[in-house]
């Protein structure tokens, strides 16, 4: 049976348990047999751990980082540094539906942090005017998970933006009027942004993965020698001879002619 995901419903907090402060020291590993009796956002306050569920999915998280647990699940713990530290808040949500549990990111890791602080205190003053302001705060908390969630989205989907711009440059390397300006324009982003993007993804700017494709093409072709080098560079889509070779030697040192004669003949 699939699983809820909370960042993608409105679900609603139906009591809250506790909120505690934890420290676990010593690197170890903590079953959960039986499952959890609750719902529970942690925030990581030190240290790092591997959750490995029942479901045979897992995840590393790190001071800074929120989880959901949800109520049921089973997992083990296996606690990467001599200190693991956490606040967390037991809660139920008001779905029967069993729910996956999930780690996130905080855009604002310190203001996350604030507000789990926030929760703590006021849970250790109880009143039945705090009360309302525990449920707000668990809420707020619930909403920073949602910001994660919706900033993860964002950053998935400019990668897989550029995964299929890098996909064009591989099949069309070919075509003269390829360039970056009309990759950036079919991915409807400005050229800046997405060579930033192209970078930060490949480690390599667009224009030069242009290039190393197109002259990796070129090579290819040069092992036959009944293909002229001016059909090598075309075919590949350079815009004239000279130019094919101008590039060439900046990248292999020497010209096409001679790494073809060293290289294949």
């Amino acid at each position: 049976m699939s699983e809820l995901i909370i960042t993608e419903e409105k679900l609603y907090i139906k009591e809250i348990v506790s909120v505690v402060r934890s420290t676990l020291q010593f690197s170890r590993k903590c079953p959960y047999p039986n499952g959890r009796h609750s719902d529970s956002f942690v925030y990581i306050t030190e240290g790092s751990c591997n959750y490995s569920f029942e479901g045979g999915y897992s995840f590393k998280v790190n001071k800074g980082d929120i989880i959901f647990l949800s109520h049921n699940s089973v997992y083990t713990m296996e606690i990467l540094t001599n200190r693991y530290s956490s606040i967390f808040c037991d809660f139920y949500f008001d779905s029967p539906i069993q729910r996956k549990c999930q780690v996130f990111t905080p855009v604002q890791s310190l203001n996350a942090e604030n507000v789990f602080e926030r929760l703590y205190r006021l849970y250790r003053s109880p009143s039945a005017a705090n009360f309302c302001e525990i449920l707000s705060v668990l809420y707020n908390i619930y909403g920073i998970v949602k910001k994660s969630s919706d900033k993860s989205t964002k950053k998935s989907l400019s990668k897989l933006v550029i995964e299929n711009a890098k996909d064009y440059i591989d099949e069309h390397y070919s075509d003269i009027n390829l360039s970056v300006s009309n990759l950036a324009e079919m991915c409807n982003i400005s050229e800046a942004h997405f060579r930033n993007l192209f970078k930060t993804y490949y480690d390599i700017s667009p224009s030069s993965y242009i290039t190393t494709v197109r002259i990796n093409a070129a090579c290819e072709l040069m092992k036959y020698p009944f293909i002229p080098l001016e059909e090598c560079a075309t075919q590949s889509g350079f815009t004239s001879l000279p130019y094919f070779c101008r590039v060439f030697k900046k990248v292999h040192f020497v010209s096409p002619a001679k790494y073809r004669k060293e290289k294949f003949f």
